[in-house]
């Protein structure tokens, strides 16, 4: 099973495709399951077919961004939460906290060190990351941590789907959490170039502010 744990719809503010194209996208790149991770909103998970998706989310939080996965409940989003509201809400729905792209420039967590014990992993791959130092040093912190570890594309482009991605033997996303757990996982890294981290910061930035691609009305 191939996993895509950090992917972006147009239910985010600043993502451009809808659940239905990266449905289409997940088939032609061999995606088997994504974990849907909008920011601040839980409004596309009704979307995707229960088999081929992982319910999630990536909160904006006063320590930076922090991504829950295998929540049960959706939740009215804001900005601005404390890293332990985050915290309660996914472990409340029995979720696993993870974070992202801890040592990117400009998209960094603060107090890592701080609260290494509340966390359960971390994002050792981000498809979107500026440097491939920065995926290195996640990796070494999540090693030298013991904490679980996990890879996405970030996308929030149609075709940044599936540029990073976790293997397991797994034959359902139940025992694929299994597998996460017990770090019986194979990390696939693949990092945009420069020039398309640019292109693709320039078409969320358009999308923010016009809603170009399209966009639902909020759910959650």
């Amino acid at each position: 099973m191939r996993v895509d744990m950090h992917v972006h719809t147009w239910y985010s503010k600043d993502g451009t495709a809808s659940p239905g194209a990266i449905v289409k996208e997940m088939a032609l790149k061999g995606i088997d399951v994504i974990a849907v991770t909008d920011h601040d909103t839980s409004g596309g998970w009704e979307d995707f077919p229960r088999d081929k998706v992982i319910r999630g989310a990536e909160f904006s939080t006063d320590r930076g961004h922090v991504l829950g996965y295998f929540l049960n409940e959706h939740f009215i989003g804001r900005k601005g939460i404390t890293f332990y509201e985050a915290l309660d809400f996914i472990k409340d729905n029995d979720g696993i906290l993870v974070i992202p792209h801890p040592f990117d420039y400009n998209r960094s967590f603060s107090g890592l060190n701080e609260l290494v014990n509340e966390i359960d992993g971390i994002e050792v791959c981000n498809g979107l990351a500026k440097t491939d130092s920065s995926n290195e040093k996640a990796f070494d912190f999540a090693k030298s941590n013991k904490k679980m570890m996990t890879a996405g594309s970030d996308a929030h482009v149609l075709d940044q789907v599936g540029r990073a991605f976790l293997e397991s033997s797994a034959s359902s996303i139940d025992d694929f959490r299994r597998d996460l757990e017990r770090g019986n996982v194979k990390v696939v890294c693949n990092r945009a170039p420069f020039l398309r981290i640019v292109e693709y910061s320039l078409l969320t930035k358009v999308q923010s502010i016009t809603n170009a691609f399209g966009r639902p009305r909020r759910r959650y």
